[in-house]
């Protein structure tokens, strides 16, 4: 038996596995708004790092967003 996979059934199965068992909210791609000349959503990543660190400086968020961006 030989079974064909695709990337659009890997891309599925991912997404299954991110939302289903993750917890992970899931949009299409062009129902999101933003520059796509950026790799990385940076005020996602500002609220997220803020919510996963409530506690750090903003001077502590502002440097591991350049980190990461960089």
């Amino acid at each position: 038996m030989q079974y064909k996979f695709t990337e659009s059934s890997y891309e599925n199965a991912i997404i299954e596995l991110f939302v289903k068992e993750l917890g992970y909210d899931y949009l299409p791609g062009p129902e999101i708004t933003r520059d796509y000349r950026k790799v990385v959503l940076e005020d996602v990543l500002r609220m997220q790092l803020k919510r996963i660190n409530p506690h750090a400086p903003k001077e502590a968020i502002k440097e591991a967003i350049i980190r990461i961006i960089l």
